[in-house]
């Protein structure tokens, strides 16, 4: 368990999850539902220093690693990691492909209009913006025309 943090140059300071729910980087199991916690994290500017210290861990999401691909590095293996700035149309459709399979986790089907407030479970769940959640809703639609 990480100790707390003592000193105003501590690099914990920096990292960007602080503003957001510490229960998005637990989730349940190995696969679970962590790609929104690693979009996240690609966007951190001390991501190294996190995953460093995470890397003994067996639970969470720690600079953008999850367990799995904290264990490939204990094996010697590079796991496939997003790099900052990776291209808006990838991010893109990382983003819809994580909406599109949130949606069908919640019981709906993705290609057909959504009840009453799905959207914004959704938009809350993911910690998206609602254009973020338009945009990706307008391409999956497109994708099923």
């Amino acid at each position: 368990m990480p100790t707390p943090i003592t000193s105003r140059d501590d690099w914990r300071l920096q990292a960007v999850c602080r503003d957001h729910d510490p229960d998005m980087w637990f989730p349940n199991g190995v696969h679970g539902p962590n790609d929104p916690a690693k979009i996240i994290c690609a966007t951190c500017p001390v991501r190294t220093q996190c995953a460093e210290l995470g890397l003994p861990e067996h639970f969470g999401i720690w600079g953008g690693l999850n367990e799995a691909d904290r264990d490939l590095i204990r094996r010697g293996i590079t796991p496939p990691r997003d790099e900052p700035g990776t291209p808006r149309n990838e991010q893109s459709r990382r983003r819809q492909e994580l909406v599109r399979n949130h949606i069908l986790r919640l019981g709906y089907d993705p290609e057909k209009p959504l009840p009453n407030g799905i959207g914004v479970r959704v938009e809350e769940d993911l910690q998206i913006s609602h254009a973020q959640f338009q945009s990706a809703r307008r391409a999956i639609l497109r994708s099923a025309a």
